[in-house]
């Protein structure tokens, strides 16, 4: 009988062990897979603050904020001919009556 509790006892032990040791593997593997997540941010990041990318960032939000500056003030000329047209048809007009 004594050989039958030990014959049992080993045999459950080592299905312990095989969980155990599938556990160990999944979280160390999902540790690395974090620490890399991590550090391709942290360079990514770091990569969009160098003063390079920064220089560029601001070249780039300087050439649209111009562009929408020079749209709005070609509209706004336009407009004004356009004010200026009637007004100048509108005083020719009290001349003439």
């Amino acid at each position: 009988m004594a050989g039958a509790g030990v014959a049992a006892a080993g045999g459950a032990g080592v299905g312990v062990g095989a969980g155990v040791g599938a556990g160990a593997a999944v979280g160390a593997g999902s540790s690395l897979w974090v620490e890399r997540r991590v550090r391709r941010t942290v360079q990514e990041a770091a990569a969009r603050l160098q003063p390079d990318a920064l220089v560029a960032e601001v070249g780039r939000s300087a050439r649209q904020a111009a562009g929408v500056a020079g749209d709005r003030m070609r509209d706004a000329v336009s407009v004004g001919r356009d004010e200026m047209r009637l007004h100048e048809q509108r005083l020719w007009e009290e001349l003439a009556a």
